[in-house]
């Protein structure tokens, strides 16, 4: 917990370097289109990637829906506007609001300060983090390893760890465990396919989602229970957009004071990780 609240006010004092004081620019009015807070008047449109059970994942019926989703919808209502939900790849959708394609982004992304350098974030609303699933006869790595002795076992040449490309999982990879190979896929599904198929040792992905994919087949996966990193969630919004940045803040606080957000996360069995 310790570590939570230190990585947390790193965070906010990364969020007041690169945003700088919101509530200045803000009360600044606006001179022109590029600078309204929606880009289409009367609409919220949102980027996600709906691979992120229970936060954002595809229906039977073609539909966007998971806690997030639901979350989406809250803000739409309270901004009075209807809801466009945009699935799109993971990699592509910080990028889809720099460039004014969408207003938010809304798909587990993790608040990172090199992130911070192009979006903004909401205050964060999920405490995260790293974890692994392997086969069940691989004794090189277990439950009763400390984080440290975790990241030297797969800090091995050789060592064949599969992700969804562009996700903190595949920067976690890269930056902390060099002598590994990061094995980078488009989706989840193809990166679980690579190791069931024997082209990886290992799957990393946000707990979360690790474990509830490694809980789909006991008899090929088993999950390492040890967080190799801790992290937060926030939603993302273009550079500059103060007034959504703060409304949804706004929003955000209100629906985590009056039990909202608790009773929505406790219903896609989420209260562990509830950053308030």
């Amino acid at each position: 917990m310790k570590q939570l609240k230190r990585i947390g006010m790193l965070l906010m004092v990364g969020v007041m370097f690169f945003t700088g004081t919101f509530f200045l620019v803000g009360c600044g009015g606006r001179n022109n289109d590029d600078d309204r807070m929606l880009l289409t008047p009367g609409r919220l449109i949102v980027a996600t990637n709906a691979q992120f059970a229970p936060f954002t994942y595809m229906n039977a019926e073609g539909n966007v829906v998971g806690a997030e989703a639901e979350i989406a919808q809250i803000f739409a209502n309270q901004l009075g506007v209807e809801l466009e939900m945009r699935v799109m790849d993971f990699g592509a959708m910080l990028l889809s609001v720099q460039t004014r394609q969408v207003d938010l982004v809304m798909s587990t992304v993790t608040m990172r300060l090199d992130r911070l350098r192009n979006v903004n974030f909401t205050n964060p609303y999920f405490n995260a983090g790293q974890m692994i699933f392997g086969r069940p006869n691989n004794i090189t790595v277990n439950d009763d390893m400390t984080n440290e002795q975790l990241r030297a076992a797969l800090n091995v040449s050789g060592v064949r760890i599969a992700m969804q490309a562009n996700t903190t999982g595949h920067l976690f990879v890269l930056d902390n465990l060099p002598n590994a190979t990061a094995v980078a896929f488009d989706n989840v599904a193809l990166a679980v396919a690579a190791f069931e198929q024997g082209d990886a040792d290992f799957v990393m992905l946000d707990n979360v989602l690790a474990r509830r994919t490694a809980e789909e087949s006991p008899t090929t996966r088993r999950l390492v229970d040890v967080r190799l990193s801790y992290e937060q969630y926030g939603y993302a919004v273009r550079k500059g957009n103060y007034e959504l940045l703060h409304t949804l803040n706004q929003i955000l606080a209100r629906i985590q004071m009056d039990g909202t957000a608790r009773e929505l996360f406790a219903r896609h069995g989420l209260v562990g990780g509830i950053y308030f």
